[in-house]
């Protein structure tokens, strides 16, 4: 059935957030943001480790920083699908 298939053949999500130390890991293996590994089929993603979260916090302020500077459109919500005739 079609439900098999897509069992079959679907990729689980990647987390929403990862954060690797590639000197240590550079393979990345240990994401640092979550105790959930690339592609490992889990509902939700844990914490992140208390040591990461300052890290954490610093790097999704620069990046909607530079989202505003360059006018991301994905700061006003998804971004559709063009139309494809």
């Amino acid at each position: 059935s079609g439900r098999e298939v897509h069992e079959e053949f679907h990729v689980p999500q990647r987390p929403a957030e990862e954060l690797y130390d590639l000197a240590a890991d550079p393979d990345e293996s240990e994401n640092l943001a979550s105790d959930k590994k690339p592609f490992e089929p889990a509902a939700e993603a844990s914490d992140p480790n208390p040591a990461h979260v300052d890290a954490l916090d610093r790097l999704r302020d620069e990046l909607e920083s530079w989202m505003a500077s360059t006018d991301d459109p994905l700061l006003d919500g998804p971004v559709p699908y063009p139309d494809i005739e």
